[in-house]
């Protein structure tokens, strides 16, 4: 088990594994914003725009997971919701980076495959 594993079984200790579930998601959320140095630089992974993260949110949907308010940089006057996982500390030197990677990487390897009800017609 490498050091980013433990990192993550620490956080979810009390959980019944990995799988991303409402306690699980909860759980994260509570350390993130426990440990997170509130504000800090982001970049956007799909847009590479540059963000001020300076919330998150348990968006209440674990298809989302968490979420981070966050303010555009060229025009901080525009605020935005992104999901979390969707985002990079620019300090890679930071602890926010290494909490944020733990997160992403946790959430976006933990998903359970979406069941869906389709009727072919």
């Amino acid at each position: 088990m490498d050091n980013q594993e433990k990192r993550i079984d620490e956080v979810l200790k009390e959980c019944d594994g990995w799988a991303v579930d409402s306690k699980t998601v909860d759980m994260f959320f509570n350390h993130l914003n426990e440990k997170f140095d509130f504000p800090f630089d982001v970049n956007g992974l799909e847009d590479d725009e540059k963000y001020l993260l300076y919330e998150i949110e348990d968006s209440g949907d674990t298809m989302y997971g968490l979420t981070g308010n966050v303010k555009l940089l060229s025009d901080k006057r525009r605020r935005l919701v992104l999901a979390l996982c969707d985002l990079e500390v620019v300090d890679k030197n930071s602890k926010n980076y290494e909490l944020l990677d733990d997160y992403s990487v946790w959430f976006c390897n933990s998903q359970q495959p979406v069941e869906r009800n389709v009727k072919l017609l």
